[in-house]
């Protein structure tokens, strides 16, 4: 009787984590934040670029290897130049820029 219950208590744990847990092909859209540059950090050549913005606690990175990084670091130069807001997304690991545009 004990191992019966034992195997009911794994298959109900089994089937709610079924339930909760997102599909195999669900994909989390990036969060698209809205700020303006408030410094840059782009004098080490060897470094990515520390960006931090007005009204969020992080200090972000823009990867020098990054096919967009001349496009984006403009928007973000012109951005601190004239406090400008931008568009930026970015990945929590890093937290690495993965998206910077200017607002409409």
């Amino acid at each position: 009787m004990r191992n019966v219950r034992v195997v009911v208590a794994v298959l109900v744990a089994l089937i709610a984590l079924a339930c909760v847990a997102p599909g195999r092909d669900a994909v989390a859209q990036p969060l698209v934040e809205q700020d303006f540059v408030a410094q840059l950090w782009d004098a080490q050549p060897d470094k990515p670029v520390d960006v931090a913005f007005g009204r969020h606690a992080a200090i972000y990175q823009l990867d020098r290897n990054d096919p967009n990084f001349a496009a984006w670091l403009a928007i973000l130069q012109r951005s601190l130049r004239d406090g400008t807001q931008v568009r930026f997304a970015y990945d929590v690991v890093g937290p690495r820029l993965t998206l910077v545009e200017p607002t409409q």
